[in-house]
């Protein structure tokens, strides 16, 4: 009886313990892919944040720029380019 039970229980147990090593090489393989996508996101956050730090002194300099125009003083000037323009463009526009 014990050999029979033997007979019985060996078999099973061995394909359970090979089932039980897949399972864990598979989550060694996944573990693994994950530490690598991990690896590239960090890369990828480091590059934006340089990109960031770089572009920063640029874009402060380009907002002081804007900050310094004098919005009405440059619409009075169109205004006045457009007055000094539109007689020509009628000129111009009478031998098309």
């Amino acid at each position: 009886m014990l050999v029979a039970a033997l007979a019985f229980l060996v078999p099973k147990t061995l394909k359970t313990f090979r089932q039980i090593d897949a399972a864990v090489a598979q989550v060694n393989e996944l573990s693994d892919q994950a530490k690598t996508s991990l690896e590239g996101i960090d890369r990828m956050v480091e590059n934006m944040n340089t990109v960031i730090v770089e572009n920063t002194d640029e874009v402060n300099e380009a907002m002081d720029k804007i900050s310094k125009i004098d919005f009405d003083k440059l619409n009075q000037s169109i205004k006045t380019l457009s007055d000094t323009i539109a007689p020509l463009a009628g000129l111009f526009g009478r031998f098309q």
